[in-house]
């Protein structure tokens, strides 16, 4: 008697079934990586808005407080500033006018290709007048935009620091032109007299 052996080989199901899974595995890491690369290219663009908050909160401390003009809002609550539409609320573009090689003046900046922030005026290109809203659709793609804000009251734990006769907030907010407000980096500085 001759004796057959019974090898068992993958069937063309089996194998179909193992390529499926691959194929569900890998559109789920090739979907992750795209989201990584959104996520990182959010953190670089993050990073320049929050350089030109910085430079103008430094510029800020190295001014004298006094020739700061306080057109200060009085709001009811400082909830929902951070969200206010642009242009809103008392949110003005920054109304300083740029100075070279000082990124804590001026409204509107682009980032060159090498990742240096330079600031726009009306002779630049692309050229923005001055005063044009951050939500305004002349603002050129890519452009970012500052606006600023002052408040007056209290802290805002809803006291007044001993010996303070008023406090101010003063507000940075800055924006890629075509970006929902949502996207825009925000800071505060608390001012006491």
């Amino acid at each position: 008697m001759v004796k057959v052996s019974q090898a068992r080989g993958v069937t063309l199901i089996e194998t179909m079934v193992a390529l499926l899974i691959l194929a569900i595995a890998s559109v789920g890491a090739f979907t992750t990586l795209l989201s990584a690369k959104g996520e990182l290219r959010e953190g670089q663009l993050r990073q320049y808005k929050m350089t030109l908050i910085d430079t103008k909160v430094q510029r800020l401390w190295l001014t004298s407080k006094t020739l700061l003009p306080l057109p200060a809002l009085l709001p009811p609550s400082t909830l929902g500033l951070a969200s206010a539409p642009l242009n809103s609320s008392g949110w003005s573009v920054d109304g300083t006018t740029p100075l070279p090689g000082d990124l804590g003046t001026g409204s509107y900046f682009k980032i060159i290709s090498d990742g240096t922030i330079t600031p726009l005026n009306g002779a630049t290109v692309p050229a923005v007048a001055a005063g044009t809203p951050c939500n305004s659709a002349a603002l050129p793609v890519g452009v970012y935009c500052r606006e600023v804000l002052i408040t007056q009251g209290m802290l805002p734990n809803g006291a007044l620091p001993p010996g303070a006769t008023k406090v101010w907030v003063y507000w940075v907010r800055v924006v890629r032109s075509g970006e929902i407000v949502d996207k825009a980096a925000l800071d505060q500085v608390v001012l006491v007299q």
